[in-house]
């Protein structure tokens, strides 16, 4: 199950495995097989799927075999995957399963029953021709499952069948079994949901007996106050209100007054209250109920449980609107937006009055937050974003229809348009434009030209109309969705305005770095006009934090992630140079020059100290490029397969933070191949020396190979940064009189062999991001590796 489940979490469709199961439910040795078979086929096989033809003989069999297990593993199949083309094979033997000795075998009978009749009348037909056998025995279960099939008889019949139906019910009215309690509330629960169903055809049949029935089980549930009496009121109210009596209103009333009339009902209780009176018609209950008990109804609109806060809103919508308004306006005077929206949510029923509302709430509690800061002497401030407010709207409007959502989309715009917005309406209108840009009815362009007005120094060269409405000193988080959206709104235009480019390059000088590079990456996209398509219809980019982060993974690789070299600590006076990381002998050994962290901290620090200063805080370091090469070498470079120019984009996009940069390049800079595990490492100096020369490679590969030959073992590797690019290395080295041959297939990394007469290297040098070099070294002889460490340590 864990396999299948890590599948489907990765998009692997497991279609193609349908015919396997198929032949595991049909061929399997043993009923377990059987069973794994017929489950994936129901977990992963829709009803209407071809392959459902192969299944049709393997049910059949099996309802034909007499095995109770293998029967109830058909019915299940029959339950789950409804098929018109298996009721013929099927239909004859489920005759006899209706009756069959074991109930269990019966209630999943007469459930594939009620699930196949919703596809052929006539296998509803069969039930209702045995039903009145069915209804002399004595389990509850069984009889459960008869009036479900009952139920989808009234929904999918016609209204010949109705009477057949109605006399059922009654038949079960009479013999309903009183011998286990919990069964028999069940099965009455259950009866008048479908005497319900019955009574609300016009003109239904046996409706003078069946009121009667509903009358007797009333009058019996409602003396008393409990759970069972609570719940068959509540599915009468659900499914029987039709037939109100003035004697059945009052019993149905009796238990909901008890409640009313307590001190401090429970959530629960009250919460039961209001969904029953919601159900039921208005009059029925408005001119019952004395003041007390309306008061308690009132109260419910300041419980501090949501769901029964929503069932009052609901209930008072329904009955006095304007008390829901009275109330409405309170919350919005008061500090609590978050109940304000509750009711603005239930109070309107579309889309420009509910913006209305949100519109209303933001404006109160932004003038009620000017208002207490001026009491406290405090200085202003910008508007806080309210969190809540902007989740509730969202969440709200993912349960409407698209005709809502455009309708407050457009509202929230244009109030954006005529008037100046808060810091969460921006929010609101951002998140909303991202997601709804293809529903609401305005042009991309007109939205993209309402959202830069949202930008500081918007004005630049937009029409008259917006120029006198500019927001100024917003959030830089806000500043960040704003772009973002316009981005995403831009990618609906035939043709991206030439005044929302300018917009957006007016506000780069001012704006922060991080806002500067979303305007660099805004003015890439909007020239790559494909690329911005392709982001902008991708299906994660459906909302705004979505598609923002498809344009993060898509600028990841081409960033530079990598955070500035810290400077070396270095006494007053002495002239800067450049940065150069020096290689480490073995990770046992501690870093030759120990850097100081970089920022101002670090720069206090430097300055205060003298060069004589050799003792250091451990914990002012940070950790360099050289030691993290060191602590990851048994981590991730000896699992690293691939050539070190081969750096594949999902690599790239794998790097989300400036502090695993490093640690990118340096696992693209290891082992071209797998190390060999069976190569052993040289243990001594005298192994060492009897080793045989190789031959120079003549190509890649055979440096590949002799490289992985050379092994992984820590005496034997070296590794350091130096401040030249790999080919001036090259040079370098070639001008101290080493002997060497290299190879440079990718511009950004060279592989060189170097050799002496009794010994041999290698060494890999990738260019990094700041024209520097990230060297690896691999030799067997101690001497030539220290002379060329010394010799690149010499060329930083």
């Amino acid at each position: 199950m864990q396999a299948e489940l890590a599948l489907i979490h990765k998009g692997v469709s497991l279609e193609p495995a349908l015919a396997h199961a198929i032949k595991l439910a049909e061929g399997g040795v043993t009923l377990a097989d059987k069973r794994v078979g017929y489950l994936f086929v129901q977990e992963h096989m829709r009803s209407n799927h071809p392959a459902a033809l192969l299944l049709v003989n393997t049910i059949r069999k099996d309802l034909e075999s007499g095995n109770d297990a293998r029967v109830a593993l058909a019915l299940s199949a029959l339950i789950h995957l409804p098929n018109e083309d298996v009721i013929p094979a099927v239909q004859i033997p489920l005759k006899d399963l209706y009756r069959h000795h074991s109930s269990a075998i019966q209630r999943l009978a007469l459930a594939a029953a009620a699930s196949l009749g919703k596809l052929d009348i006539s296998v509803l037909e069969d039930v209702l021709s045995i039903a009145p056998n069915l209804i002399q025995g004595d389990d509850a279960m069984v009889l459960s499952s008869l009036i479900d099939v009952l139920n989808v008889a009234v929904e999918c019949s016609s209204f010949n069948n109705l009477p057949i139906v109605a006399n059922l019910v009654l038949q079960m009215w009479n013999t309903r079994t009183n011998d286990n309690p919990t069964a028999a509330a069940t099965l009455v629960l259950k009866l008048v949901q479908t005497t319900g169903s019955v009574l609300s055809h016009p003109d239904p049949p046996e409706r003078e007996n069946l009121d009667a029935y509903i009358h007797h089980v009333m009058a019996d549930y409602t003396t008393r106050v409990d759970v069972r009496s609570k719940v068959l009121v509540l599915q009468f109210c659900r499914h029987a209100n039709l037939s109100l009596t003035e004697e059945v209103q009052a019993m149905i009333l009796k238990p909901i007054r008890a409640v009313l009339a307590e001190y401090h009902p429970s959530s629960n209780d009250l919460y039961w209250v209001l969904t029953c009176l919601e159900l039921l018609p208005v009059q029925f209950w408005s001119n019952t109920l004395d003041e007390a008990e309306v008061k308690v109804l009132v109260k419910a609109l300041n419980e501090e449980d949501e769901s029964t806060r929503r069932a009052a809103l609901r209930l008072f919508k329904k009955a006095d609107r304007q008390i829901l308004k009275v109330h409405f306006e309170s919350l919005c005077e008061s500090t609590q937006s978050e109940r304000a929206m509750e009711a603005a949510g239930i109070l309107e029923e579309n889309g420009d009055g509910y913006a209305r509302r949100v519109r209303q709430i933001l404006t109160r509690r932004e003038k009620t937050d000017r208002r207490q800061n001026r009491k406290k002497g405090e200085s202003a401030q910008p508007a806080k974003v309210s969190e809540e407010v902007v989740s509730m709207v969202l969440t709200a409007l993912r349960d409407r229809d698209d005709s809502y959502r455009s309708a407050f989309t457009g509202a929230i715009l244009n109030s954006i348009q005529n008037h100046t917005p808060g810091p969460t309406l921006v929010l609101i209108a951002t998140a909303i434009s991202c997601e709804y840009v293809d529903e609401v009815q305005m042009k991309p362009e007109k939205i993209a030209e309402i959202l830069c007005t949202c930008l500081p120094h918007a004005t630049g060269s937009l029409s008259p109309s917006l120029r006198d409405n500019p927001l100024t000193g917003i959030l830089a988080a806000i500043q960040e969705a704003v772009l973002i959206a316009i981005l995403r709104v831009c990618a609906n235009c035939d043709v991206i305005p030439a005044t929302i480019i300018e917009t957006v390059e007016n506000i780069k000088p001012s704006a922060g770095r991080h806002i500067q590079r979303r305007c660099e990456q805004f003015a890439a996209l909007c020239q790559d006009r494909s690329t911005l398509l392709r982001l902008a219809k991708s299906p994660s980019s459906r909302t705004l934090p979505g598609f923002m982060a498809q344009v993060e993974s898509h600028f990841l690789p081409a960033r530079s992630l990598p955070p500035s070299p810290p400077q070396l600590p270095s006494s007053p006076g002495a002239t800067s140079r450049k940065l150069r990381y020096t290689p480490y002998d073995s990770p046992d050994r501690p870093p030759l020059d120990p850097f100081l962290r970089s920022g101002s901290n670090s720069s206090a620090r430097s300055r205060s100290r003298t060069p004589e200063t050799t003792e250091h805080n451990p914990l002012d370091r940070t950790v360099t490029p050289g030691e993290l090469a060191l602590m990851m070498q048994d981590a991730n470079l000896r699992s690293a397969s691939r050539s070190p120019a081969l750096v594949t984009r999902k690599d790239a996009q794998s790097v989300s933070t400036p502090s695993t940069s490093y640690r990118s390049d340096l696992i693209a800079l290891d082992s071209p191949e797998r190390p060999n595990s069976g190569m052993e490492p040289f243990d001594s100096e005298s192994s060492v020396s009897d080793t045989v020369l190789p031959e120079v490679p003549a190509s890649t590969e055979a440096f590949d190979e002799l490289w992985r030959q050379v092994g992984v073992a820590k005496e034997h590797v070296m590794r350091g940064w130096c401040g030249d690019t790999p080919q001036a290395i090259v040079e370098q080295l070639r001008s101290k009189g080493f002997d060497l041959v290299s190879w440079s297939n990718d511009t950004s990394a060279i592989r060189v062999f170097l050799r002496s007469e009794h010994a041999y290297a290698v060494l890999l040098c990738r260019e990094g991001d700041d024209s520097s070099c990230l060297w690896i070294l691999k030799s067997l002889y101690p001497v030539l590796r220290t002379t060329i460490r010394d010799a690149l340590q010499d060329s930083g």
